[in-house]
């Protein structure tokens, strides 16, 4: 047994422990075991995601503007709450807080569906 004393006990476990730590040392080769090319990477991932969140923002301030009906206006408005969703939780990873900025997209998805769907009905009725 790991946990008794004698044969298998407390210091296997210790001994177990280090040489897996020796072990994970000698692996220098690779960039995913140092904490400075994780932090890189990971920041990249965050710029290379913020520049895609602006290139949506910006298309969908091109449907708002240049919508020809008042529906695509709608659905324009509709993805850039979207979009701000996602920003949310992205500034929820910057802070390292994302258990909150969670709670927070998710209330404001609600209301931006109740939103939406307020407002398609209201021109549904209009159009009659």
């Amino acid at each position: 047994p790991l946990g008794g004393r004698g044969p298998g006990g407390c210091d296997d476990a210790k001994q177990t422990l280090t040489d897996f730590r020796r072990t994970r040392r000698s692996h220098d080769g690779d960039t995913l075991d140092r904490p400075a090319a994780r932090f890189f990477r990971v920041n990249t991932f965050l710029v290379a995601f913020t520049v895609f969140l602006a290139l949506l923002f910006v298309a969908s301030l091109y449907r708002i503007a240049a919508g020809p009906t008042v529906f695509d206006r709608a659905i324009g408005a509709g993805l850039i709450g979207t979009n701000a969703v996602l920003a949310i939780v992205l500034i929820g990873f910057v802070y390292g807080r994302v258990d909150m900025f969670v709670d927070l997209a998710l209330t404001y998805a609600l209301l931006n569906f109740i939103s939406v769907v307020a407002l398609a009905k209201y021109f549904e009725r209009r159009r009659e």
